[in-house]
């Protein structure tokens, strides 16, 4: 099996240069501690590729020398060659990406049982079937019920629909709370609560709120940490618009723990 590990740890390897290549075109104004130039990174994704192609050649010529054993390297090609290890691939696989392109949507399938529960008299009568209709429910009432956090600095409407669509795209809610940090009153945008009653009536599906947060030592993680306490919001649910390189925080963004809804 030392052919599988090498082509296992290689891999890995290789999703750290595709991760740093994809952050580098999608999010190349974030700010982080490390920055790599473009040219460093294209040279590691080369690297690991030819790492691989190194460790599937270097098993053809082994496999073909008659002084090595057979059980020193997996026969790869065999199994690939095998229509049940096939099959069982390709089932996980879709698998995995139907789960995480369904998860934005989950509550519809939740609403699609509970309505097929509800219209088949066999589904009714069965008592399994009516205990997970009760579950889907809850599951369904949990999900909208469980808010969003949405850091706003400026009184963009166009920020704030922005992060509203993004929301209502990849997250099973319908509560956004906006919240804006602000060192003195005078310091708070204009149009800032008028823009999120307007924004909350164009989207009747999900109900904003907005937060008035004075800072103290500025924006730092302790006061996400108070926000995501006092609110009861978890980080993994709490959003920012960005924070770029030109951010005069000494913070980066996973000091903070906080999600990006925009490059």
């Amino acid at each position: 099996m030392a052919f599988v590990s090498d082509i296992s740890a290689t891999r890995i390897l290789g999703y750290f240069g595709v991760c740093g290549l994809v952050i580098k075109i999608s999010r190349n104004k974030l700010k982080r501690s490390y920055h790599a130039p473009l040219a460093v990174v294209l040279s590691a994704n080369v690297i690991m590729l030819v790492a691989i192609a190194g460790n599937i050649s270097q098993r053809q010529v082994l496999g073909s020398n008659p002084h090595v054993g057979t059980n020193d390297y997996a026969d790869i090609g065999l199994l690939c060659r095998s229509p049940m290890i096939v099959a069982l691939f390709a089932i996980t696989l879709f698998c995995v990406i139907f789960t995480l392109l369904s998860y934005p949507r989950l509550t519809s399938f939740y609403r699609w049982f509970v309505y097929l529960c509800e219209r088949s008299a066999y589904l009714s009568s069965k008592k399994r079937f009516h205990l997970w209709k009760l579950g889907a429910i809850q599951k369904i009432k949990n999900m909208k019920g469980q808010g969003v956090v949405v850091f706003m600095k400026h009184d963009t409407i166009s920020a704030m629909v922005e992060a509203l669509i993004y929301v209502r795209n990849n997250e099973n809610t319908s509560r956004v709370a906006f919240v804006h940090a602000y060192d003195l009153v005078d310091d708070i945008p204009s149009e800032l609560v008028a823009n999120a009653k307007l924004v909350d009536e164009a989207f009747p599906d999900i109900t904003v709120d907005l937060y008035l947060v004075p800072l103290h030592t500025g924006f730092t993680p302790s006061l996400v940490e108070a926000v995501s306490a006092k609110l009861h919001v978890p980080k993994n649910l709490m959003f920012i618009g960005t924070i770029s390189a030109g951010h005069d925080s000494p913070y980066d963004l996973g000091d903070y723990g906080l999600r990006i809804f925009r490059s």
